[in-house]
């Protein structure tokens, strides 16, 4: 454990943030895993706070390390004036892409050119994270900062779990277990976390899994191998969490009374829709034959409403945020392919999609529409802090190289991660990503929630609604109107016409949505399996 403990430490300098990010990923891929290790240890030393704790501290450490650049220095202002300076120079020049991030061609078609700004831009970086570091260690020698920006401990980690238990899916070589972090309550607030071996999720059979999972969704598996995994899911993982929680049966039937989870997996298992994992009618056929009931009673979409999250922090700083007054919506629509984009296909549902959402939302002076030509980088970006809600409907990529080159692909050029994460946004509330692979993650740093969905809650977004995988054009208007009804009318079956849109209803609506698309397509679960919450 001293000596798992003193490696989680130093990662963070590993992947020093005064380094190029390239880099950074380079070194982080060579101790992929490094975290969850740590953690099957500290179960078994029967220490499972310590293992969330070193799980909080080892994964994660981008977006942990981009986040430190944005904390509120209001505090620190006002007690150390000079210190709160000096960070805020630091991280004025840190919070720019760094090279590699920023990197295009030479429009001078000078190459030597290109390298010396290159080169200069890195000493400045490197200069900017010593200076950082340097304040950093000042301020945590004055009285009451001693644990500025320092790992989070389990009595705070533990507020993550205010309105629902957080289950972390660890997968190691040394045994992998689910650590259910739980909210404290009453005088005697019991352990901060209970552990569920998972025997059955041994590390090359979660791989395996995973593996079947992404030939399916590349068109070289069929749907059977698609309903396997999720069977397997549930029996290996989420039906014996479910059953340590209590859920072992449906709800009533109002959703808005029924439990949630925050999922937080690790390593392959983020590949893994735990959400939909269960044992699902095959076809239609056997489908109306059980009924919807029947049919969700082996689910975890039957006993409970799922989020996830890719650390407790994340969670907490989401639900930290105050949530705006007044729904401004940026809706964008491409549904023509870019032509810089030759192997990206028509999205003809697209216009459908958005009129969906101008007959739900705000007025029009309360939203904007980009579509088509309209829709291009600058005026998207230039749009994004006017507006509390977004939607974007259009190719959604994950990079497989470089993950700060994923992006949405709008008409002019893409909109990439690396243009997200330099976003500092206020107030935003919801982001609906109706889009391909939103939230899939580089599967070389599978720990480290390198996707669209994850610079999106960075940068500010309470909510995000995003996709595992590659989803399909002709289910987006329906998904949408279902969605977007249940945000505007807690029971929409029985409108009212007081009621006001809410992202609070985000993980609620959603689940409705999906069951509906369930319904419509029973035996096409790479269909209705990928959409997913993040968020409180």
């Amino acid at each position: 454990m001293a000596g798992y403990t003193a490696a989680i430490d130093l990662l963070p300098l590993v992947a020093w943030h005064g380094l190029d990010q390239t880099t950074r990923e380079h070194h982080l891929r060579e101790w992929a895993g490094l975290a969850s290790d740590a953690a099957a240890a500290a179960a078994a030393a029967n220490d499972p706070a310590q293992a969330v704790e070193l799980l909080e501290a080892g994964r994660s450490i981008l977006w942990t390390q981009a986040s430190h650049l944005r904390h509120d220095l209001a505090a620190l202002q006002e007690r150390a004036p000079g210190l709160a300076a000096a960070l805020e120079a630091s991280r004025a020049v840190l919070n720019t892409s760094s090279p590699s991030v920023a990197r295009g061609p030479d429009m001078t078609g000078d190459a030597s050119q290109a390298r010396a700004a290159e080169q200069q831009l890195l000493d400045e970086r490197r200069q900017a994270a010593r200076d950082w570091d340097a304040a950093v260690d000042l301020v945590r020698r004055v009285e009451g900062f001693e644990h500025f920006l320092r790992p989070v401990p389990i009595t705070d980690l533990r507020a993550a779990a205010a309105n629902g238990p957080v289950v972390i899916v660890n997968i190691s070589y040394h045994g992998s277990q689910a650590l259910i972090v739980t909210r404290a309550t009453g005088p005697d607030p019991g352990p901060a976390v209970r552990v569920v071996d998972l025997p059955a999720a041994s590390m090359d059979t979660v791989i395996g899994q995973g593996n079947t999972l992404l030939e399916a969704q590349r068109g070289t598996g069929d749907r059977d191998a698609v309903f396997d995994v999720l069977s397997w899911c549930w029996q290996a993982i989420t039906e014996p969490v479910l059953a340590d929680l209590g859920h072992t049966r449906t709800p009533g039937e109002r959703i808005e009374d029924w439990p949630r989870v925050w999922w937080c997996p690790t390593g392959p298992a983020t590949v893994l829709p735990l959400h939909a994992a269960g044992r699902h009618p095959r076809t239609a056929a056997e489908y109306e034959a059980m009924g919807e009931a029947a049919a969700l009673a082996g689910s975890v979409a039957g006993r409970v409403i799922s989020s996830y999250t890719p650390a407790l922090t994340s969670l907490t700083q989401a639900r930290s945020r105050s949530a705006p007054g007044r729904v401004r919506q940026l809706a964008v629509g491409m549904p023509e392919a870019p032509a810089y984009a030759p192997g990206a296909s028509p999205l003809p549902a697209v216009p459908a999609e958005l009129q969906v959402l101008g007959r739900c939302l705000p007025p029009p002076e309360h939203a904007t529409h980009l579509l088509g030509r309209t829709a291009t980088r600058q005026a998207v970006l230039e749009a994004l802090p006017r507006h509390s809600w977004l939607h974007l409907s259009c190719h959604g990529v994950q990079h497989p190289d470089d993950p700060a080159l994923s992006a949405f692909l709008l008409h002019d050029q893409p909109l990439t991660l690396a243009d997200l994460a330099a976003l500092d946004l206020r107030e935003m509330d919801l982001a609906y990503l109706s889009a391909c692979q939103t939230a899939t993650g580089d599967l070389r740093l599978l720990d480290e929630a390198l996707h669209l969905a994850g610079a999106l809650q960075l940068v500010g977004y309470r909510h995000v609604l995003a996709t595992l995988w590659s989803i399909a054009d002709v289910a987006a208007p329906g998904l949408a109107r279902d969605t977007y009804a249940h945000l505007l009318h807690p029971d929409p079956e029985h409108p009212h016409p007081a009621d006001q849109p809410r992202a609070a209803r985000a993980p609620y609506a959603l689940h409705h949505a999906v069951a509906r698309l369930r319904q419509r397509y029973p035996g096409e679960p790479l269909l209705w399996a990928p959409y997913i919450h993040l968020g409180p």
